[in-house]
C-alpha cells in the first residue's frame, strides 16, 4: 500500500486515460485511509468517463473533469491536511516520537494507573516530568507538539 499521499499524487489524467485509489497515491498514511478514498475516486472517473462517451471526447481537456472532481472532494482536502506529517515522521523529531516516547509514555500511563497509594495528583506531575524528560525539555516538548499540529493542520 503506498504512503505517499498527496505529495506523491501523480497526474491523475491524460488523454485517453485516469487512475484512481491507491495507484494515484490516495493513501492517507497517518490513519491508512484508503479504501474510501478509492472508492470515491473511482466514482468521480466513472462519472467523467460517462460524460466523455456521452460526448465521445477523451482529451485531457475533457478528462480534467475528474481533476475538478478530485480537487472538489474530500480526498484532495483531506490528503492536503495531512501532508507535513511525512517531513514530521521522517525529519530529527523521530528520534523521540519512535525512540525515546513510547516507552516512556507506556510507563508513565502504568504508573497512573496503579494503585498503590499515590495520589493521582503525584502522579500526574512524574508523567508530565518524565514526557517532558524524554523530550528533551520544556522547550523541545512544546517545538514538538508545535511541528505536530502544524504537521496535521494544513
Amino acid at each position: 500500500i503506498p504512503e505517499g499521499g498527496f505529495h506523491s499524487m501523480p497526474a491523475l489524467a491524460g488523454n485517453g486515460w485516469m487512475i484512481c485509489g491507491d495507484a494515484a497515491q490516495m493513501v492517507n498514511a497517518v490513519n491508512g485511509e484508503g479504501t474510501n478514498l478509492a472508492i470515491l475516486s473511482g466514482r468521480l472517473a466513472g462519472e467523467t468517463a460517462i460524460l466523455a462517451h456521452a460526448r465521445g471526447d477523451y482529451s485531457l481537456g475533457m478528462l480534467e473533469h475528474y481533476n475538478e472532481g478530485i480537487r472538489a472532494s474530500i480526498i484532495y482536502k483531506d490528503l492536503k491536511k495531512y501532508s507535513g506529517i511525512h517531513g514530521l515522521l521522517s525529519g530529527p523529531e523521530r528520534r523521540v516520537l519512535f525512540g525515546k516516547l513510547p516507552g516512556v509514555l507506556n510507563e508513565a500511563v502504568s504508573q497512573y494507573m496503579s494503585v498503590d497509594g499515590t495520589p493521582k495528583r503525584d502522579k500526574q506531575k512524574q508523567l508530565i516530568k518524565q514526557v517532558r524528560d524524554a523530550a528533551g525539555g520544556n522547550v523541545e516538548l512544546l517545538r514538538l507538539g508545535l511541528k505536530g499540529w502544524r504537521a496535521i493542520n494544513r
